[in-house]
């Protein structure tokens, strides 16, 4: 599970998800496609503390992003120090397809300010020695970007698809070693095939 930002009480939080196709990496058109995010105590009672769903209009849509936002009250209504959230989707045919599992942390408003002035090291050789204060609010959207592809299945509407990071050219070349020296290993002792 991922861990997305805190929820804090008695703040909205607004949760905008974009959709992009893992094999062009364009934005996929979820116009119509209602968005659930259920929050709940453990994976076996999601939606025990709070269920809200969203629609994508023509706009938010066509750029493949939904919004979700839980308003001041509903936030200031959830007791538990912590939940795990759901997000799934229904892309206009009356079932849900699940999404994503997520933790978040639910804080009240003073415990997020505090704990939440974080310090950045700028890229830029010339800022390198400049540290950047930041801190968190829980105004702006969290962004959780999900990238799919139709290739792994084509009789669902969506297929979920991992994308790792390429090994490096010395990593790749070692495994490749390592995985012939024990295929040898294993030939010498059980004979060739």
């Amino acid at each position: 599970m991922i861990t997305i930002d805190p929820i804090v009480r008695g703040e909205p939080k607004a949760l905008r998800v974009t959709f992009l196709n893992a094999d062009t990496e364009a934005a996929i058109d979820c116009t119509g496609w209602t968005l659930h995010v259920g929050i709940g105590r453990s994976r076996s009672r999601l939606g025990d503390l709070l269920l809200v769903s969203a629609v994508a209009d023509a706009v938010s849509g066509a750029q493949g992003q939904v919004s979700v936002t839980l308003t001041a009250e509903q936030t200031a209504a959830l007791s538990s120090p912590s939940a795990v959230v759901e997000f799934s989707v229904d892309t206009g045919t009356g079932n849900r397809i699940p999404l994503m599992l997520a933790v978040a942390v639910i804080q009240a408003a003073d415990q997020y300010r505090q704990q939440y002035y974080q310090t950045h090291i700028p890229n830029s050789v010339l800022m390198k020695d400049v540290p950047t204060v930041v801190q968190g609010s829980a105004s702006q959207p969290q962004e959780i970007k999900l990238s799919f592809s139709t290739a792994l299945d084509p009789t669902f509407d969506l297929g979920v698809m991992v994308r790792f990071d390429e090994l490096a050219p010395e990593t790749k070349s070692y495994l490749d070693a390592l995985a012939a020296d024990v295929s040898a290993k294993h030939a010498d002792i059980m004979g060739a095939p």
